[in-house]
């Protein structure tokens, strides 16, 4: 990323510090974040802290928290998407489990999301602004909760681990070079 930034119009750091930041996974701390990487360094602190999130009681992911928005009052350098996401992300650590087992117990979620997605997924472009991002919100969680349900029997597919992991990677190459 560095030397492709030196080639490219635009570099993606503004800085060395910057550099150092993103690839420590700290360039939330330390504004401005890079373009384009900024989500990948955010995630990169996220994975480092998760062990303590998993493990700690909930007051724990609280003080976390309460500790971003200290250093942000205190220094004013915190990128602030860190503070709007890291509640979502907590919130998916400590509830995915309760959340795909009563996906997993409720067979007609699974039925009305498979008849949701696929009647929506056909009429997404004949709807009108604002239908037409309730109508994508609303086909997104249908599938969501079709590939939650699904996660267990796909994980057990082993001829599929091959191409599932090959188009996890590529999705997040395409999304980091955007």
């Amino acid at each position: 990323l560095i030397i492709g930034g030196y080639f490219a119009s635009n570099s993606w750091f503004t800085n060395n510090t910057q550099i150092l930041l993103t690839i420590f996974g700290l360039s939330s701390f330390y504004t401005p974040s890079p373009g384009t990487i900024w989500f990948m360094s955010m995630l990169m602190f996220l994975y480092l802290i998760t062990p303590i999130l998993c493990k700690s009681k909930k007051i724990y992911s609280l003080f976390i928290y309460l500790c971003f928005v200290l250093y942000d009052y205190f220094f004013g350098t915190l990128d602030e998407r860190l503070l709007y996401l890291y509640p979502f992300y907590v919130l998916g650590l400590k509830i995915s489990d309760i959340v795909i087992s009563y996906i997993r117990s409720k067979k007609y979620i699974l039925i009305i999301s498979l008849l949701v997605w696929s009647y929506l997924g056909l009429t997404i472009k004949t709807t009108y602004f604002p239908h037409y991002y309730i109508t994508s919100i609303i086909c997104y969680c249908a599938g969501l909760i079709i590939l939650l349900y699904m996660s267990d029997i796909l994980k057990h597919l082993k001829r599929l681990n091959k191409p599932i992991n090959f188009v996890c990677y590529i999705s997040l190459s395409l999304y980091l070079f955007h």
